[in-house]
Order: structure tokens, then sequence, then C-alpha cells
């Protein structure tokens, strides 16, 4: 990056911690460390866990989260949004995130951006359920469990048909199906239908 040496804000935050956070993905806890690097896979915001089941973790390998361009470098609040994005993305195989510490975003916009997210995921269930369709009743009746995704109002999941409910699959009811998450079955609503 041929430009970068004329960003002051950028050389200041190099090798410099500028978030922590608090993940919990059930059964384990770990807190991260946020920091802008220049390692192997290029300059980028890189995070390292420094703490693991509540004790230090000295043997962590550093993990890069976002590949940095000269138009990244130019954006004076590149941290700030890295930390928004985080927040609004946070969950999955993340786990759930919580604020520990950070010298560019306050706790209270860090969390708001974390209710954002958990309104906008509630509406989206909300519109999903609202929708009434037809598949999802008759998953209902069958006693597979349907709960509505956060992904968008036409995703939902249940308990697998096809492996004795041993983990779900995912249901479309835009397409009006439903498909094994380990890829070896497919099911529409007529097929369910007939299902006693």
């Amino acid at each position: 990056m041929k430009n970068t040496e004329n960003i002051s804000w950028f050389k200041d935050k190099m090798n410099t911690e500028f978030l922590q956070l608090k993940h919990d993905f059930n059964p384990i806890e770990w807190v991260e460390s946020y920091f802008l690097f220049e390692g192997k896979e290029g300059l980028g915001v890189y995070s390292k866990t420094i703490e693991l089941e509540g004790r230090p973790e000295n043997d962590s390998k550093l993990t890069l989260r976002k590949t940095l361009s000269e138009e990244d470098l130019m954006n004076p609040n590149l941290l700030q949004d890295f930390c928004a994005y985080w927040a609004q993305n946070c969950g999955g195989f993340n786990g759930s995130i919580s604020f520990v510490s950070s010298t560019v975003i306050s706790r209270e916009a860090f969390q708001f951006f974390i209710e954002e997210k958990k309104r906008k995921e509630a509406q989206i269930r909300l519109d999903a359920q609202r929708k009434n369709a037809p598949i999802v009743q008759e998953l209902i009746r069958l006693g597979l469990s349907p709960i509505p995704s956060s992904l968008n109002s036409d995703s939902w999941t249940a308990s697998c048909i096809f492996h004795n409910r041993r983990h779900v699959m995912w249901v479309d009811t835009k397409k009006n199906e439903c498909r094994c998450a380990y890829g070896s079955g497919i099911i529409g609503y007529e097929e369910l239908r007939i299902k006693s």
C-alpha cells in the first residue's frame, strides 16, 4: 500500500488494541482483542483470543477479520465502522457478543447496534409468522416445531423429518419445501400433507 505513510490516524493505531469483546458460544466463553496489524495475510483488522474460560490465553493465533484496502484507510471512521459492523453481525459461530472495552466506541453505542440488530431480527420473525405459510402449518401439525429464522421472512428451521428430528432442516416458504441441513433430502408441501 503506497499511501499509508500519509495517513496519521492509521499510523497511531497500528498494533494497538481498539476493541475487546467477550464471546459466549455455550458452553465456551472467550475474550478477543481486535487491532490493526500487518500480518502474513496483509494489512487488516486482526483478532486474537486473550482469555479462554476465565484464564489468560497465550497460545492463540491471529485471525484476519477484515482486509484493508487503500480506500478503507482513507476513512477516518474505519475502526468505529468495524465495531458497528461486528455488533450488527454477532451471533452464529461468533457466539453472542458483549462489550468489554474500546478506545474508539462507547459501550452505549456498541449496545445500540446490538439492540438494533435484535429489533430487525424480531421484525423479520414477526413478518414470517404473519404470513401463516401453509408449509409451516403442516410442520406444526406433524410436530416438527418450526421456528422462523432472522435471515428473511421466508426462511424457517424445523426438526428434520429425514433423520428422526436429530437436527434441523431448512424450510423455504417461498418454494414451499424443506431441505435436510445435511443435504440428504427435500420434501415439498404436498408430500408433507400426506404424512401422518
